[in-house]
């Protein structure tokens, strides 16, 4: 949830969601009849994009004031470990039929603590976009251990150096699509440094005062999802149009987000999508699997969307429940606390 000394940004919510749909509709299109959503992978990289913003925002004050990595990454964890779990469950209903009976146990645990499992394609056997998990995950601890301390020129080189890696494994791949295999981990991790730490970038210079010109927030909100379905369609070679929308026009489509005001209707819309992009990315593919292999063989993932949508709201709706419950837990012993002393 973006914060800005307590305003919250709630545009970015709607990105977030508007983003997840995407690549669910990417991942739902395996056999290739909608070639527009051929590139939706790309959208993984405005998501860490808006993680190094939101995060810089949410935490720089908590980071001056002296939080350490492991504290950091306990809070992410804490974040990240229902859909994790959740995830690694339906990827073991998904697979239940494909592995041996204590390979599948042993998949699954490993799911549960973010092990990746294999060394091909993808590491995570049952629950693929684990992957973009882990480079995050990574990510955070660099965050929280290195980058908050540098500044603004340590942090440009820094993001120009992943940068130009990153384009260098695209142009050597073909496509931008990387990070889900062993194979391509360093040019997933030099993805993810990019926009993460162009996000963390964006963020201090919308502390220190930058502001974007005014825009309509309809189509900033539309604008990067609209583009990675018009890219496949342009003619240009695969790689060449990933890099130009990873290095350069979501930062500058993300920046004129920054200056777009939602109506206060149209905010409570854009928290549920935030809210749901979470659950909606990571139990996409799982259930999309059970789909296609149980419930409906036969008749194309695209036609397990709406239920990837139900899941996602359940476990919305679960995990607040668990959210709600913990804090009203701890505010109890905390007053507990008190009372005794």
């Amino acid at each position: 949830m973006a914060q800005d000394n307590g305003n919250r940004l709630v545009l970015l919510d709607g990105l977030r969601g508007v983003a997840a749909l995407m690549v669910v509709l990417f991942h739902a299109n395996l056999d290739g009849s909608a070639p527009a959503f051929s590139r939706g992978y790309l959208l993984v990289d405005l998501f860490f994009l808006l993680s190094g913003f939101v995060l810089t925002l949410a935490f720089r004050q908590k980071f001056s004031e002296g939080m350490g990595t492991s504290e950091f990454l306990r809070l992410r964890w804490s974040r990240f470990r229902p859909m994790v779990i959740t995830g690694a469950l339906l990827g073991l209903a998904a697979n239940i039929e494909v592995y041996h009976p204590l390979m599948l146990v042993g998949v699954t645990v490993a799911a549960c603590l973010m092990i990746p499992q294999g060394l091909g394609e993808p590491m995570y056997q049952t629950n693929a976009a684990q992957w973009s998990l882990l480079d995050e995950l990574f990510a955070n601890a660099l965050h929280a251990g290195l980058l908050h301390k540098l500044g603004w020129r340590q942090l440009a080189v820094i993001a120009l150096s992943c940068g130009t890696g990153f384009a260098i494994c695209t142009c050597h791949f073909g496509h931008a699509n990387l990070g889900a295999a062993a194979a391509t981990l360093i040019p997933g991790l030099l993805r993810t440094g990019w926009s993460y730490i162009l996000g963390i970038l964006l963020a201090r210079a919308w502390v220190a005062g930058f502001r974007p010109p005014r825009t309509d927030w309809r189509m900033t909100l539309l604008a990067p999802g609209l583009l990675v379905l018009a890219v496949p369609l342009i003619g240009l070679p695969v790689w060449a149009g990933d890099l130009g929308v990873v290095l350069v026009a979501f930062p500058a489509l993300f920046w004129l987000a920054l200056g777009s005001g939602p109506s206060p209707g149209a905010s409570h819309r854009l928290a549920f999508l935030g809210a749901i992009s979470f659950p909606l990315y990571a139990l996409h593919l799982p259930v999309l699997a059970i789909w296609d292999s149980y419930l409906l063989p036969g008749h194309g993932r695209a036609s397990g969307v709406p239920l990837v949508l139900f899941v996602a709201i359940v476990a919305m709706l679960f995990a607040g429940y668990i959210g709600r419950r913990r804090a009203c837990h701890s505010a109890r012993l905390q007053q507990d606390f008190l009372q005794r002393t």
